[in-house]
């Protein structure tokens, strides 16, 4: 009688884990951004110089795909209720094309603020870069660059229907453009690629459905024998 048990609890196990196995996962588009004015930027074009941008404003985020979509708040803008975003860049290459100035790999990027679904750090990229642009036109300015990959919060992530992975390097989805005017942020998008949450294959489900309703008939029938 004992091995029966032990025989079944092995089934069981090998069943839940065909009907859990992962279905094909695509990517989705994650979007942080915001059109309202705050933080401020500062740059350099001396060779080994960067760009930063300090509490840049970010007010939602969203799935592009589901249209999934959070109010991000905080501390930053100027009425001090919207998510902060900063970064910096790797260090100037000494390349420049007219008013276009070329930056390395390196720096970093961190999106802090509050959601229904999470809050503290949204989104961590500690390695920042894979290159950047930065336009420079009059009193305007735009930066543009390539991200190495990072991190989502995980409860955001799951919200959002994305694993917490961001992928990036060469990826071209995975980038940034920041507007600036007079100085001051204007503008901020940081866009996102993340792998969608694999759902089960339906069937697989099946074969966890059946494991579970062939465990029911033996506990019932040793119920009925009892």
């Amino acid at each position: 009688m004992r091995g029966r048990w032990k025989g079944l609890l092995i089934a069981i196990a090998i069943t839940a884990g065909i009907g859990l196995s992962p279905g094909t996962a695509g990517a989705d588009t994650i979007v942080f951004d915001s059109l309202s004015t705050g933080g401020t930027f500062a740059y350099s074009t001396a060779t080994g110089g960067t760009v930063s941008v300090t509490g840049g404003v970010v007010n939602k985020v969203t799935n592009v795909d589901t249209g999934a979509s959070f109010a991000v708040g905080g501390v930053c803008g100027l009425t001090s209720i919207y998510g902060c975003l900063s970064l910096s860049t790797g260090a100037y290459t000494g390349v420049s094309f007219g008013s276009s100035y070329f930056y390395g790999p390196g720096g970093s990027l961190s999106i802090a603020g509050t959601t229904t679904a999470a809050s503290g750090a949204l989104f961590t990229d500690v390695l920042g870069f894979t290159n950047a642009v930065l336009t420079l036109n009059g009193g305007f300015a735009t930066l543009q660059g390539n991200l190495v990959g990072g991190l989502l919060d995980p409860l955001l992530a799951a919200a959002l229907g994305v694993l917490p992975t961001v992928t990036g390097g060469t990826d071209q989805n995975s980038a940034t453009n920041i507007v600036i005017n007079l100085g001051t942020v204007t503008g901020n998008l940081v866009q996102l690629t993340a792998a969608a949450v694999p759902a089960p294959e339906p069937g697989s489900m099946l074969l966890l459905s059946t494991g579970l309703f062939g465990l029911a008939r033996v506990v019932r029938r040793r119920r009925q024998l009892a």
